[in-house]
């Protein structure tokens, strides 16, 4: 399938607004940051549920849902789709809220390589030139990103791959954006309130304690495994980071979690049924871009003049892009 000469309006404006609404998002998962990150992602996958259901309840389209939770090919795909947002999540709101925004930033730059890599070599999607000069500086800028960390950046590419991943399938099942995200959010909710109810009866850590566990947990950050470890084996582990009370206002904004979770992710499955994943990739770069501004100016993470090169050669990348799309027709739908 070729890239189309006209690109639609509103796929575009949805992929302006997701990708700019994840780039604020360490501003806001900071604010709970005492919060582990296994029982905010269950409050996420909850609230979101019933987000979703909202929507769809005023767009009078809950009759829907049934029949296509029904579908065992769809149902199987978002279940997929499912486990690879959730592992996003977790890995996403735990390097947020233990100092690792700037790679969290890297991981989400890396993402629409992967996107544009599947848009040609699965949906045969064609780059214009300058979409393939701007390609060319992203995978400078990302390469140079990546040797000048030291060691392979494993939260990072853990990030790029899942949501690679996720946008895929949301690419292949046709559908309404909210149903579609409303079914795969259901496939989670069991999981997510087992989580949510295990972690309220566990947790039972002094607030003395939370910040010698996140200063421990902090320091495996270069090696993934011994992280996934720490979250999953023992589960007494990952639970002991909640504190065994949360304040009204944590409590608020986990449950604020799930419109602020919702509405991006409603928006990119607009966008993803709309543009091709190579056009789609490259918005990507507004979100990272927004990530690593809060990393220095908000969370004061360090910056190597050696770094900033890096990150140079990937905004010459979306300036390249923009400057393309600006040229490409558009069409309204």
């Amino acid at each position: 399938m070729q890239t189309p000469t006209a690109l639609d309006r509103k796929g575009i404006i949805s992929a302006v607004l997701a990708y700019s609404a994840w780039g604020f998002f360490p501003l806001y998962w900071h604010l709970i940051k005492r919060v582990s990150a296994l029982e905010t992602m269950s409050h996420r996958v909850i609230w979101s549920l019933i987000f979703y259901a909202a929507v769809a309840g005023a767009q009078g389209q809950l009759r829907q849902f049934g029949s296509v939770f029904r579908n065992p090919t769809v149902r199987r795909k978002l279940s997929i789709g499912a486990v690879f947002i959730a592992f996003n999540w977790l890995l996403y709101v735990w390097a947020v809220t233990h100092g690792h925004v700037m790679e969290t930033s890297l991981g989400y730059f890396i993402i629409p390589l992967i996107n544009v890599a599947i848009g040609a070599l699965v949906f045969k999607e064609r780059l214009a030139p300058l979409q393939k000069l701007s390609l060319l500086f992203a995978v400078i800028g990302v390469a140079w990103l990546t040797i000048d960390y030291g060691r392979p950046p494993w939260i990072a590419l853990g990030l790029a791959v899942t949501f690679a991943s996720y946008g895929y399938i949301k690419k292949t099942v046709a559908g309404d954006a909210t149903i579609l995200s409303m079914v795969e959010t259901s496939v989670l909710v069991p999981f997510a309130l087992f989580g949510a109810v295990a972690i309220r009866l566990s947790a039972s850590t002094p607030l003395a304690e939370i910040d010698k566990i996140d200063a421990a947990q902090t320091s495996m950050a270069s090696d993934l495994p011994s992280v996934l470890f720490q979250w999953f084996a023992p589960l007494n582990a990952a639970l002991s980071t909640s504190p065994a009370s949360l304040t009204t206002a944590e409590w608020a904004l986990m449950i604020g979690g799930g419109a602020i979770t919702g509405i991006p992710l409603l928006l990119f499955g607009i966008a993803a049924q709309r543009l091709p994943l190579s056009i789609l990739g490259f918005f990507q770069y507004l979100s990272p871009s927004f990530q690593f501004l809060a990393a220095i100016y908000f969370f004061n993470e360090p910056l190597e003049s050696s770094r900033l090169a890096g990150f140079a050669s990937i905004w010459v990348a979306l300036a390249i892009f923009l400057y393309h799309l600006r040229s490409t027709p558009t069409h309204r739908a």
